[in-house]
């Protein structure tokens, strides 16, 4: 049997509770699932190029969130193009 090694990790109460369900529904160890994990996520990581990847969670600086909040106040109207767009004729 192959050696094994704790690792510590924080996650959300929510993923807490998600991986807890799964377990108990399914009678997988956490251990299991999480060394499972990560090993799919990473395979998949390392198969895509990096510029397909885009990730689940973005943090961005103070100034630029503030930046962001103005400019989705003042969203400008659509254009006809725009409209004709989202808006096709059936024909």
């Amino acid at each position: 049997m192959s050696r094994s090694v704790q690792i510590s990790a924080e996650v959300s109460p929510e993923t807490k509770e998600l991986l807890d369900a799964f377990s108990r529904t399914t009678g997988i160890k956490k251990a299991r699932l999480v060394e499972d994990a990560v090993h799919q996520y990473i395979s998949a990581m390392e198969s895509l190029p990096p510029e397909a990847i885009v990730h689940s969670r973005v943090v961005i600086s103070r100034d630029s969130a503030e930046q962001l909040a103005r400019r989705l106040e003042s969203v400008p109207s659509p254009t006809p193009a725009l409209r004709e767009l989202m808006n096709p004729r059936a024909d």
